[in-house]
């Protein structure tokens, strides 16, 4: 194909099914394909099987888990002079567990399923360096945020996280520090705990502003944390995008998709030494675009 059009990008058929030693997968395909291959795929669907949501939220240490090994293992096949590089492409993600084929995988999302969709994309951009693709499979009627039919349309929950994480595209990830009590879930009758909050940050050089993403991922605790810049000048003026439901299991349908939508609203914060303290409700998606001076 490159002797076609060198242009190309070329995907290497990365891990989708996590036995045992997918780790071993992964590194053969690197190993056979490196200084061919332009990315290596990670698919990766999660499910809330348990109704358990601190336990549905904590799948963000399996994503970052999968990620930063894959990872380590692209340094290794790259580290000789002048080696190909290779990035992870996410390129299969979501939520799906509810619809398969005999609902022809037309999955109905909730509110919490809107939640998880933050906790993506908030791993995706702390692993930019890595991650240069991510993207869902489908995108009308399949495991979808979009349902139609011969009437018309409408829109799952987890749209409009989507649609609002897509529109900081093209923004410089920034490393960020964060600091939360923990949540905490069981599994295999052991307690598993992680912080409450989970957090990516970019900038717009475009509108001089920094994004921060704010999962928190407790069932029933706010949060209230301090904000602060270590970098440049904060304006108080603070735009906030914010998902919230007192229902987890709310759905859409046609006729009815408002009952899950995001809240747009403006705050002027009182800056004290370059930040200043914001709450974060509990089980919500926050998204504050911070304008530097």
């Amino acid at each position: 194909m490159r002797l076609v059009d060198p242009s190309i990008k070329l995907i290497a058929a990365g891990p989708s099914s996590f036995g045992s030693d997918w780790q071993g997968w992964s590194r053969t395909v690197l190993q056979g394909l490196g200084g061919q291959a332009d990315y290596i795929s990670i698919h990766t669907y999660i499910n809330n099987t348990a109704n358990d949501f601190e336990r549905f939220m904590g799948n963000s240490l399996t994503v970052d888990r999968y990620i930063e090994t894959v990872a380590a293992q692209i340094k290794e096949v790259t580290a000789a002079p002048n080696a190909r590089p290779i990035y992870i492409a996410y390129d299969e993600w979501n939520v799906w567990y509810r619809a398969h084929n005999e609902k022809k995988l037309e999955e109905i999302y909730n509110f919490e399923d809107a939640l998880a969709m933050g906790m993506f994309f908030n791993s995706f951009f702390r692993h930019a360096d890595v991650v240069k693709m991510a993207n869902l499979a489908q995108m009308v009627n399949v495991i979808a945020p979009i349902m139609t039919n011969k009437q018309g349309l409408f829109l799952q929950p987890i749209y409009f996280p989507i649609v609002e994480y897509g529109k900081q595209r093209g923004n410089a990830a920034l490393s960020a520090w964060s600091k939360s009590p923990d949540c905490s879930f069981t599994l295999n009758n052991r307690a598993v705990n992680y912080p409450c909050l989970d957090l990516s940050v970019n900038y717009s050089a475009k509108d001089h502003a920094v994004f921060a993403n704010v999962l928190n991922r407790s069932k029933s605790q706010d949060i209230a944390t301090r904000v602060e810049s270590q970098e440049g000048k904060l304006s108080p003026a603070v735009a906030v995008w914010q998902m919230n439901n007192a229902d987890f299991k709310t759905v859409h349908t046609f006729g009815d998709d408002k009952k899950v939508r995001p809240a747009i609203s403006s705050v002027s914060a009182k800056l004290e030494g370059n930040g200043f303290t914001y709450t974060f409700p509990a089980h919500s998606l926050t998204i504050l675009k911070l304008t530097m001076e």
